[in-house]
């Protein structure tokens, strides 16, 4: 029986001296049937050219250049385009796996057809190659027993209340579940950029469940120098971040099915028993509120502007007009005060940090003068 392709897909940009490790740890895989796409962000160094070298001796490798660097999201929507595996499997540029990754991945989702994708756990690896001592096992300790019984649901009510725990690095994605979820035409939405894979996860549970391969089948390039690291934070990137998080979330819970929302956010519900349009818009708005997201000012407006329901809110949850005057009074998930505050917070660390880095410079003449001293 003919094993499923698998495509790879490893957006690259500028990306030094990893580039090598984390293409051979692909090519290697003891799953052979793979195709890897790799597409340069338009890299300013020699990426492009060791990519080429790759592709010329490997038949697998397909590589893309683009013209103009727009980040990853365009670069990893270019490489879904045209993809022509069953299952997708992301990597990161300075990222490596084992080598049986991809085979166990493959043997989970096979045997279990209601699977739609599968994650491993990780280690961490410096700049320097040096390997985290723990395994991250992107769950919480008392989660963890619970992960691989996790339904659907589950991982939607998780991941929209607690936060994306899943590494993308490690995913293998059956591509029919990432066809259905945004209807073929990308597999990140190319607004996003700090928040893409979140909301991935999210549009795909409605096509399937999650497994997670509790064995480090991934390594994680995390830099001591924080600012090379892709989610490392800035101000501006916090900034974006609340603004991709808000607007998506919104967004989500507005088009989620009735009975979906019913099944995962049922038991946050004001009203146990709602049914018609009206209450589940007034659940929606409020499952919204809970987050302090600001958008659910928004929908309550919109059901408020109808009078004719005003008497069923006020009946099922005394909801009226004088209340959501005093919901529009108060501050939500983020403004302008917070992003000034963290701001003032981040430049403050940051000098810190450079006082620290002086004394450390400081320390290291006095050590070695000591040593010189001794010496002689």
């Amino acid at each position: 029986m003919e094993k499923p392709l698998v495509s790879v897909i490893l957006p690259v940009y500028n990306t030094g001296m990893f580039l090598n490790q984390t293409i051979d740890s692909i090519l290697n895989q003891t799953y052979a049937n793979i195709e890897l796409i790799v597409v340069d962000d338009c890299s300013t160094d020699d990426t492009w050219n060791t990519i080429s070298e790759y592709a010329s001796i490997d038949d697998r490798v397909r590589a893309i250049h683009l013209e103009r660097n727009m980040h990853v999201c365009n670069a990893g929507n270019q490489g879904y385009k045209i993809a022509r595996g069953k299952y997708i499997a992301l990597i990161g540029h300075d990222d490596y796996w084992e080598n049986n990754k991809i085979q166990e991945q493959v043997d989970a989702l096979e045997r279990d057809k209601t699977l739609c994708a599968c994650f491993t756990f990780l280690r961490f690896v410096d700049e320097n190659g040096c390997l985290s001592s723990k395994i991250f096992q992107v769950i919480s300790d008392e989660n963890i027993e619970r992960l691989q019984d996790f339904k659907p649901n589950d991982y939607i009510e998780y991941i929209f209340w607690k936060g994306n725990f899943l590494p993308a690095p490690s995913a293998l994605i059956k591509k029919e579940a990432i066809d259905k979820a945004y209807g073929g035409k990308y597999m990140y939405k190319p607004s996003l950029l700090q928040r893409q894979d979140h909301f991935l996860w999210l549009e795909i549970l409605k096509y399937g469940g999650f497994k997670f391969i509790e064995k480090p089948l991934l390594y994680y390039r995390f830099f001591g120098d924080t600012g090379k690291n892709l989610s490392a934070y800035s101000p501006e990137k916090q900034i974006r971040t609340e603004h991709e998080c808000v607007i998506e979330e919104a967004r989500y819970i507005k088009k989620l099915e009735n009975e979906l929302f019913i099944n995962v956010f049922g038991s946050y519900f004001e009203n146990e028993d709602a049914k018609s349009e009206v209450e589940i818009e007034y659940e929606k708005a409020m499952i919204l509120y809970k987050k302090k997201n600001p958008f659910c000012v928004e929908m309550l407006y919109s059901i408020m502007d109808e009078e004719e329901n005003w008497e069923i809110l006020e009946k099922k949850y005394n909801f009226s007009l004088m209340k959501l005057y005093e919901i529009s009074t108060e501050s939500f998930h983020f403004d302008n005060s917070n992003s000034a505050e963290m701001t003032k917070l981040y430049n403050v660390c940051s000098e810190q940090k450079e006082l620290i880095s002086e004394y450390e410079k400081v320390i290291k003449k006095q050590m070695d003068l000591i040593v010189e001293m001794t010496s002689k």
